[in-house]
């Protein structure tokens, strides 16, 4: 707080003075500054951490284990909204170091997907319009940073039963059909969620869990 302490101030190497002679007010800053203190150490810790994510993903690829990526879109490549949904392009926010890593990734992988869940289609929030032209600009953007994009699979539905909803399969029996050369058990699922997970699981594939950004 604003009582003067030197001995504190020679003590540490960086000391901060609240405005305040309240013993609850200060304390109650003290736990805003050091819970953004802690989301900085994570964030750095986090970057380091993905690092070696996409790393070991793209090991995997160059010793031929997998030969197909499928990505989680929201908390994966494109940071996620707590408790929200993308609902335009200024949403967006695109993880950094999985961009550093889409060239690198799209020389390795025969074939990329990124599969969702967007249940704010289902739920009328938003347009499957909308999406598609959210999906459209995400392609756009790790295009433009030398990536490539086999494919985008959405599924709209809100319940939780629906076959198209991860962790069920049905996205995956949809990529098949499209591209019937796509072997499972050659294929690396990379998501921030149990339901991707079992998703993984449920069709045989590698898997890696990633700290959602």
């Amino acid at each position: 707080g604003m009582n003067s302490n030197e001995t504190l101030k020679e003590l540490g190497a960086n000391v901060i003075t609240l405005s305040s002679f309240d013993t609850d007010i200060v304390q109650d800053m003290v736990m805003h500054i050091f819970h953004a203190i802690c989301h900085i150490v994570e964030q750095e810790f986090g970057d380091y951490y993905q690092s070696g994510v996409w790393e070991n993903a793209i090991e995997m690829a160059t010793k031929s284990q997998a030969n197909t990526l499928l990505l989680d879109r929201d908390g994966v490549i494109n940071h996620l909204i707590p408790n929200d949904y993308v609902l335009s392009i200024k949403d967006i926010r695109l993880n950094d170091v999985f961009l550093s890593y889409c060239q690198r990734l799209s020389e390795v992988f025969d074939y990329i997907f990124i599969i969702s869940n967007q249940a704010c289609i289902g739920k009328g929030i938003v347009s499957q319009e909308k999406v598609d032209e959210i999906n459209n600009f995400i392609i756009d953007q790790i295009t433009s940073r030398g990536g490539r994009v086999t494919g985008i699979y959405t599924c709209p539905d809100r319940e939780s039963g629906s076959p198209n909803r991860k962790p069920n399969i049905g996205l995956a029996k949809q990529i098949n059909h499209d591209y019937p050369m796509v072997d499972y058990s050659k294929s690396l699922m990379i998501g921030d969620s149990f339901s991707d997970i079992l998703f993984a699981k449920r069709i045989g594939a590698f898997y890696i869990k990633i700290h959602n950004v």
